[in-house]
């Protein structure tokens, strides 16, 4: 079937979902809320708190970012390894290094001074450069749509935020098409009152979804400083079968997922329940995104950790 009468057939459903309003409401099961935007309204779920073992570093330059030694031009790996062997495991070892000195004071500076674009250009991490925000400067975000292809709606953002010790998430739910734009109004309500973003392959797939969906609805979407997208740091990691999420939080902090509906079905069980709406359809997909949130937040807390040398190397064993 081609997109154009896949997404002809979605705007059919989408037809029949807006007639049958009063079946789409009836979540009653899920223990959320009807909530009014400017745009209409839509469905929000607040769900149970993940704790946090955040530190309370502030914000400033992490140990690894100073020990990576090939943001200094000229330095690549073989030659890091000769300087770390002979002891300059630090950049401002290299301060007055005869060869490579002036580029180090320079990366020194920029990294004193904050300077993310010279830091970025000289091939630092957006992983590396979150230690200049503070763990409340992030919104860790995981959407569900109805397919790949951005011409498609989405129909749930999961949200988390660290406040207090612990992270708070939120689901912003479209009981039906015409909600969608009632989700994104709110999502971008709450995205804007944060610098950063945290997801998984978010910056391939939900940072530009969103912003697509907002396009749609003639919203302009927020701007980041910085998104630090745990997949990207995954993909360092050797000797993984894949780079799933699960996978990747069974390698780091040793759990395994059960019981959980995988994301590729979550557009398969929206339709179903857009057909016949019912708390026990959608929720295995509303489950999964609350686990994603969850297993990222605790990912990004280790990470932080591990960022400041007060605990081990969250991507160690890299390719």
């Amino acid at each position: 079937m081609s997109l154009q009468d896949r997404i002809k057939g979605r705007v059919t459903l989408q037809r029949a979902a807006s007639n049958e309003r009063t079946l789409v409401t009836r979540l009653d099961d899920l223990e959320g809320r009807e909530h009014s935007t400017p745009h209409g309204v839509c469905y929000v779920l607040d769900l149970t708190s993940v704790p946090s073992n955040q530190h309370t570093a502030k914000p400033g330059p992490a140990l690894y970012l100073w020990q990576h030694l090939e943001l200094v031009y000229g330095i690549g790996a073989v030659t890091a390894g000769q300087l770390r062997e002979a002891g300059m495991t630090d950049i401002r070892d290299l301060k007055d290094h005869q060869r490579y000195g002036p580029e180090a004071r320079r990366v020194i500076k920029a990294i004193e001074h904050a300077d993310l674009a010279y830091l970025r250009s000289c091939g630092a991490r957006e992983a590396e450069l979150a230690c200049y925000f503070s763990t409340q400067d992030f919104m860790v975000v995981d959407i569900e749509t109805t397919g790949l292809a951005r011409a498609l709606p989405l129909f749930l953002i999961g949200l988390a935020w660290y406040d207090a010790g612990s992270w708070q998430r939120r689901q912003l739910f479209a009981r039906g098409f015409e909600e969608e734009k009632a989700v994104l109004w709110l999502a971008g309500q709450l995205l804007a009152e944060k610098a950063g973003l945290v997801s998984y392959n978010g910056r391939a797939f939900d940072a530009p979804y969103v912003k697509a969906r907002m396009a749609v609805h003639h919203m302009k979407p927020p701007g980041f400083l910085i998104h630090y997208d745990v997949y990207q740091e995954a993909k360092r990691l050797a000797g993984l079968e894949n780079r799933r999420l699960p996978t990747v939080v069974e390698h780091i902090l040793g759990e395994q997922r059960e019981n959980d509906t995988p994301g590729s079905l979550a557009p398969e069980l929206y339709h179903a329940y857009m057909q016949q709406p019912s708390a026990e359809t959608i929720k295995p997909v509303l489950e999964h995104n609350a686990r994603d949130l969850a297993d990222l937040c605790r990912l990004f807390d280790v990470a932080r950790q591990a960022a400041y040398g007060l605990d081990h190397n969250l991507w160690e064993g890299v390719s």
